[in-house]
């Protein structure tokens, strides 16, 4: 079965179905672990490689979409900031650093040097470890991948997937969950996102 894409389709009707009468409830607890089994043994046989994020369509995420002003983000505030952009369209900025609460001040001093009303900050470590959709050409879906390490400057990343589809990928989906590659759930993370973004 193809993969259905989402993010380009214009309509969409949803058909709730019954649930059938001899279907048994799993708690909470054995959903997680059947999850997790079938993390563990998708990511067996894969490898890690690097990608170049700045290459593919990035969807589910607003991170590549915006003005890169990391250095002049980074001399305004005595805050490390990893990755600073500004966003065209939505008089808005993201915010990548190693903390997730900034001072009220150097939120104000930010705001007011990249000429935004609003800042959407994340903390570096929302991206390790993030579940990704991998997606081909016409939307085919080649796997999912977790995203090791991402170097925020250059924009590339380690990410582990199954074996001889990086050359593939055209788009990559972010996804909502963090994961590690011997199937283990961190747990859910809530990064800013727009529906889609074409870099």
């Amino acid at each position: 079965m193809d993969y259905f894409d989402v993010n380009d389709q214009e309509e969409i009707s949803i058909h709730r179905l019954p649930l059938p009468k001899n279907v048994k409830t799993k708690s909470k607890a054995q959903r997680k672990r059947a999850r997790e089994k079938a993390f563990r043994d998708y990511f067996s046989i894969s490898k890690q490689e690097k990608v170049n994020l700045r290459k593919l369509k990035l969807q589910r995420t607003i991170l590549g979409s915006g003005e890169n002003r990391t250095e002049e983000a980074s001399k305004v505030v005595k805050l490390k900031v990893l990755r600073a952009e500004k966003l065209s369209d939505s008089g808005s900025a993201l915010i990548i650093s190693n903390r997730r609460k900034i001072k009220s001040l150097a939120r104000k001093i930010l705001k007011e040097d990249l000429g935004v009303s609003k800042l959407k900050i994340c903390k570096a470590s929302d991206f390790e470890n993030l579940l990704l959709g991998l997606i081909g050409n016409e939307g085919k879906f080649l796997g999912i991948g977790i995203m090791k390490n991402l170097d925020f400057s250059s924009l590339k990343g380690n990410i582990v997937m199954p074996r001889n589809i990086s050359s593939q990928i055209v788009k990559i989906q972010f996804g909502s969950l963090r994961v590690t590659p011997k199937g283990d759930e961190i747990g859910p993370v809530k990064l800013p996102k727009r529906e889609v973004i074409f870099l």
